[in-house]
Protein backbone atom coordinates (compact mmCIF):
# COMPACT_ATOMS: atom_id res chain seq x y z
CA UNK A 1 0.00 0.00 0.00
CA UNK A 2 1.06 3.79 -0.52
CA UNK A 3 2.42 5.66 2.72
CA UNK A 4 0.36 8.55 1.55
CA UNK A 5 -2.99 8.75 2.45
CA UNK A 6 -6.34 10.20 0.08
CA UNK A 7 -7.90 12.35 1.34
CA UNK A 8 -11.87 12.28 1.45
CA UNK A 9 -15.14 14.09 2.01
CA UNK A 10 -17.84 11.59 3.67
CA UNK A 11 -21.79 12.38 2.02
CA UNK A 12 -23.69 10.46 4.43
CA UNK A 13 -27.82 10.12 6.30
CA UNK A 14 -29.66 8.16 7.98
CA UNK A 15 -28.58 5.26 10.53
CA UNK A 16 -26.56 3.49 8.18
CA UNK A 17 -24.40 6.87 7.29
CA UNK A 18 -24.01 7.12 10.88
CA UNK A 19 -22.99 3.33 11.27
CA UNK A 20 -20.23 3.19 8.33
CA UNK A 21 -18.98 6.52 9.36
CA UNK A 22 -18.42 5.13 13.30
CA UNK A 23 -16.76 2.32 11.79
CA UNK A 24 -14.18 5.03 9.88
CA UNK A 25 -14.11 6.77 12.97
CA UNK A 26 -13.26 4.22 15.32
CA UNK A 27 -10.92 2.80 12.27
CA UNK A 28 -8.89 6.56 12.83
CA UNK A 29 -9.71 8.64 9.84
CA UNK A 30 -11.77 11.28 9.24
CA UNK A 31 -12.91 12.76 6.24
CA UNK A 32 -12.30 16.48 5.02
CA UNK A 33 -15.30 17.44 5.15
CA UNK A 34 -19.19 15.89 6.13
CA UNK A 35 -21.68 16.66 3.20
CA UNK A 36 -25.25 16.24 5.14
CA UNK A 37 -28.88 16.87 3.76
CA UNK A 38 -30.16 20.27 4.21
CA UNK A 39 -30.83 20.72 7.69
CA UNK A 40 -34.67 19.94 8.05
CA UNK A 41 -34.38 17.02 5.94
CA UNK A 42 -31.58 15.49 8.03
CA UNK A 43 -31.86 12.15 9.46
CA UNK A 44 -29.19 10.99 12.02
CA UNK A 45 -27.37 14.66 11.46
CA UNK A 46 -26.20 15.38 14.50
CA UNK A 47 -24.84 11.69 15.42
CA UNK A 48 -22.67 11.84 12.46
CA UNK A 49 -21.06 15.42 13.12
CA UNK A 50 -20.60 13.62 16.64
CA UNK A 51 -18.19 11.33 15.29
CA UNK A 52 -15.74 13.91 13.64
CA UNK A 53 -16.53 16.66 16.33
CA UNK A 54 -13.81 18.85 14.30
CA UNK A 55 -14.42 18.07 10.92
CA UNK A 56 -16.37 21.42 8.93
CA UNK A 57 -19.72 20.27 7.03
CA UNK A 58 -21.27 21.42 4.21
CA UNK A 59 -24.95 21.31 3.37
CA UNK A 60 -26.75 20.37 0.01
CA UNK A 61 -28.30 23.21 -2.00
CA UNK A 62 -26.04 25.53 0.13
CA UNK A 63 -24.68 28.65 -1.65
CA UNK A 64 -21.20 27.95 -4.21
CA UNK A 65 -21.37 24.25 -3.07
CA UNK A 66 -19.16 23.72 -5.83
CA UNK A 67 -16.88 25.65 -5.42
CA UNK A 68 -16.35 24.98 -2.09
CA UNK A 69 -16.07 21.22 -3.29
CA UNK A 70 -13.60 22.44 -5.77
CA UNK A 71 -11.98 24.00 -3.18
CA UNK A 72 -11.47 21.49 -1.24
CA UNK A 73 -9.14 19.32 -3.74
CA UNK A 74 -10.41 15.50 -1.83
CA UNK A 75 -9.17 12.51 -4.08
CA UNK A 76 -12.26 10.67 -3.29
CA UNK A 77 -16.14 11.12 -2.40
CA UNK A 78 -17.99 8.38 -0.24
CA UNK A 79 -21.29 8.52 -0.24
CA UNK A 80 -23.36 6.41 2.55
CA UNK A 81 -27.39 6.71 2.43
CA UNK A 82 -27.03 10.06 0.86
CA UNK A 83 -30.34 11.60 -1.18
CA UNK A 84 -29.09 13.33 -3.62
CA UNK A 85 -27.75 12.85 -6.85
CA UNK A 86 -24.39 14.38 -8.07
CA UNK A 87 -24.17 15.88 -11.34
CA UNK A 88 -21.46 14.83 -13.49
CA UNK A 89 -19.77 18.38 -12.71
CA UNK A 90 -19.91 17.32 -9.16
CA UNK A 91 -18.45 13.70 -9.62
CA UNK A 92 -15.75 15.23 -11.86
CA UNK A 93 -14.18 17.12 -9.13
CA UNK A 94 -13.09 13.85 -7.45
CA UNK A 95 -10.48 11.35 -8.56
CA UNK A 96 -12.62 8.48 -7.35
CA UNK A 97 -16.21 8.63 -6.56
CA UNK A 98 -17.95 6.04 -4.65
CA UNK A 99 -21.11 5.05 -3.14
CA UNK A 100 -22.82 2.24 -0.78
CA UNK A 101 -25.87 0.60 -2.07
CA UNK A 102 -28.06 -1.58 0.17
CA UNK A 103 -28.78 -3.70 -3.37
CA UNK A 104 -26.94 -6.57 -4.29
CA UNK A 105 -26.14 -4.47 -7.92
CA UNK A 106 -27.16 -5.36 -10.86
CA UNK A 107 -30.48 -6.04 -8.91
CA UNK A 108 -32.59 -3.49 -7.34
CA UNK A 109 -30.83 -0.82 -8.15
CA UNK A 110 -33.26 2.20 -7.01
CA UNK A 111 -35.72 2.60 -4.21
CA UNK A 112 -36.37 0.47 -1.85
CA UNK A 113 -33.58 -2.65 -2.51
CA UNK A 114 -34.21 -4.40 0.93
CA UNK A 115 -38.37 -4.70 -0.16
CA UNK A 116 -38.18 -5.98 -4.05
CA UNK A 117 -35.22 -8.68 -3.03
CA UNK A 118 -38.17 -10.23 -0.78
CA UNK A 119 -40.96 -9.50 -3.16
CA UNK A 120 -39.24 -10.62 -6.12
CA UNK A 121 -36.95 -13.25 -4.72
CA UNK A 122 -34.08 -11.47 -6.08
CA UNK A 123 -30.28 -11.16 -4.30
CA UNK A 124 -30.12 -9.22 -1.76
CA UNK A 125 -26.94 -7.72 -0.11
CA UNK A 126 -24.73 -4.41 -0.35
CA UNK A 127 -22.20 -2.96 -2.98
CA UNK A 128 -19.53 -0.03 -2.94
CA UNK A 129 -19.81 1.26 -6.73
CA UNK A 130 -18.14 4.28 -8.63
CA UNK A 131 -20.81 7.20 -8.35
CA UNK A 132 -21.86 7.95 -12.39
CA UNK A 133 -24.73 10.08 -13.27
CA UNK A 134 -27.12 6.89 -13.50
CA UNK A 135 -28.34 6.14 -10.74
CA UNK A 136 -26.55 2.72 -8.93
CA UNK A 137 -25.18 2.01 -12.35
CA UNK A 138 -21.08 2.55 -12.05
CA UNK A 139 -18.49 -0.22 -11.87
CA UNK A 140 -18.64 -2.03 -8.55
CA UNK A 141 -15.54 -1.91 -6.25
CA UNK A 142 -17.24 -4.66 -3.66
CA UNK A 143 -20.00 -6.68 -2.81
CA UNK A 144 -21.16 -8.59 0.31
CA UNK A 145 -24.18 -10.86 -0.51
CA UNK A 146 -26.84 -11.03 2.63
CA UNK A 147 -28.94 -14.33 2.59
CA UNK A 148 -32.73 -13.57 2.75
CA UNK A 149 -35.20 -15.85 5.20
CA UNK A 150 -38.69 -16.49 5.14
CA UNK A 151 -38.63 -14.96 8.24
CA UNK A 152 -37.17 -11.60 7.36
CA UNK A 153 -39.68 -8.73 7.12
CA UNK A 154 -38.25 -5.56 5.26
CA UNK A 155 -37.11 -4.25 8.81
CA UNK A 156 -35.53 -7.19 9.37
CA UNK A 157 -33.51 -7.35 6.35
CA UNK A 158 -32.41 -3.94 6.23
CA UNK A 159 -30.77 -4.50 9.48
CA UNK A 160 -28.73 -7.02 7.93
CA UNK A 161 -27.76 -4.68 4.96
CA UNK A 162 -26.95 -2.60 7.77
CA UNK A 163 -24.29 -4.95 8.99
CA UNK A 164 -23.28 -5.44 6.09
CA UNK A 165 -22.44 -1.95 5.21
CA UNK A 166 -20.50 -1.82 8.15
CA UNK A 167 -18.99 -4.80 7.80
CA UNK A 168 -17.72 -4.08 4.05
CA UNK A 169 -16.66 -0.48 5.35
CA UNK A 170 -14.20 -1.53 7.64
CA UNK A 171 -12.88 -4.67 4.56
CA UNK A 172 -11.88 -1.83 2.45
CA UNK A 173 -11.66 1.28 3.85
CA UNK A 174 -8.22 1.09 4.62
CA UNK A 175 -6.92 -0.16 0.68
CA UNK A 176 -9.79 3.23 -0.41
CA UNK A 177 -7.06 5.46 1.25
CA UNK A 178 -3.79 3.65 0.88
CA UNK A 179 -4.15 1.04 -2.12
CA UNK A 180 -4.90 0.23 -5.28
CA UNK A 181 -8.89 0.46 -6.04
CA UNK A 182 -10.00 -2.11 -8.21
CA UNK A 183 -12.72 -2.13 -10.51
CA UNK A 184 -15.38 -4.37 -12.21
CA UNK A 185 -17.81 -3.68 -14.98
CA UNK A 186 -21.49 -3.69 -13.87
CA UNK A 187 -22.87 -6.79 -14.91
CA UNK A 188 -25.87 -6.67 -17.45
CA UNK A 189 -29.37 -7.24 -16.54
CA UNK A 190 -30.40 -6.84 -13.14
CA UNK A 191 -33.61 -4.79 -11.95
CA UNK A 192 -34.38 -1.91 -11.07
CA UNK A 193 -36.85 0.11 -8.77
CA UNK A 194 -38.50 3.80 -8.61
CA UNK A 195 -40.25 5.43 -5.90
CA UNK A 196 -43.37 5.35 -7.21
CA UNK A 197 -43.47 1.78 -7.64
CA UNK A 198 -42.89 1.14 -3.55
CA UNK A 199 -46.28 3.35 -2.93
CA UNK A 200 -48.31 1.19 -5.37
CA UNK A 201 -46.92 -2.06 -3.55
CA UNK A 202 -48.31 -0.81 -0.55
CA UNK A 203 -51.98 -0.68 -1.42
CA UNK A 204 -54.25 -3.62 -1.36
CA UNK A 205 -57.46 -4.11 -3.11
CA UNK A 206 -59.91 -6.30 -0.94
CA UNK A 207 -61.39 -7.60 -4.16
CA UNK A 208 -57.95 -9.12 -5.47
CA UNK A 209 -57.52 -12.43 -5.51
CA UNK A 210 -54.35 -13.14 -4.26
CA UNK A 211 -51.33 -16.85 -4.30
CA UNK A 212 -50.82 -17.11 -0.09
CA UNK A 213 -47.06 -17.40 -1.04
CA UNK A 214 -47.09 -13.89 -2.79
CA UNK A 215 -49.32 -12.15 -0.61
CA UNK A 216 -47.14 -12.96 2.65
CA UNK A 217 -43.52 -12.09 0.80
CA UNK A 218 -45.05 -8.66 -0.02
CA UNK A 219 -46.72 -8.08 3.37
CA UNK A 220 -42.99 -9.19 4.54
CA UNK A 221 -41.31 -6.74 3.08
CA UNK A 222 -43.68 -3.74 3.75
CA UNK A 223 -43.44 -4.44 7.48
CA UNK A 224 -41.44 -1.95 8.32
CA UNK A 225 -42.70 -0.90 12.09
CA UNK A 226 -42.71 2.02 13.00
CA UNK A 227 -43.23 2.41 9.75
CA UNK A 228 -47.24 2.48 7.94
CA UNK A 229 -46.56 0.80 4.21
CA UNK A 230 -49.06 -1.90 3.96
CA UNK A 231 -52.79 -0.32 4.02
CA UNK A 232 -56.53 -1.43 2.60
CA UNK A 233 -59.49 0.99 1.90
CA UNK A 234 -62.87 -0.07 4.53
CA UNK A 235 -65.51 0.67 3.52
CA UNK A 236 -65.91 4.18 4.53
CA UNK A 237 -62.52 5.09 2.17
CA UNK A 238 -60.40 5.13 5.80
CA UNK A 239 -57.07 3.60 5.38
CA UNK A 240 -56.38 0.28 7.13
CA UNK A 241 -52.55 -0.36 8.05
CA UNK A 242 -51.13 -3.61 8.72
CA UNK A 243 -47.74 -5.74 9.50
CA UNK A 244 -47.09 -9.30 10.39
CA UNK A 245 -45.95 -10.52 13.05
CA UNK A 246 -43.44 -13.97 12.28
CA UNK A 247 -42.24 -16.53 14.77
CA UNK A 248 -40.81 -20.21 14.45
CA UNK A 249 -42.29 -22.89 15.99
CA UNK A 250 -40.17 -24.18 18.76
CA UNK A 251 -37.84 -26.97 19.03
CA UNK A 252 -38.94 -30.16 20.92
CA UNK A 253 -35.91 -32.23 21.89
CA UNK A 254 -36.45 -36.01 20.21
Amino acid sequence: MSSSRRTFIYAANNNNGFLCGHAIAQAGFSPEYLLLHPSEKQKFGKEIRSLFPRTPVLEWGEKRLFEKLESIAADMLLSINFGYIFPSKTLSLFKYSMNLHTGYLPFNKGSHPNVWSIVEGTPAGVTLHVMTPDVDNGDIIAQKEVPVSEMDTGKALYSKLEEASVDLIKEVFPTLLYGEIRKTPMPEGGTFHFAREFDDLCSFSLDDTVHVGAFLRRLRALSFPPYKNAYFLDGHGNRVYMDIVLSEEEKRDS
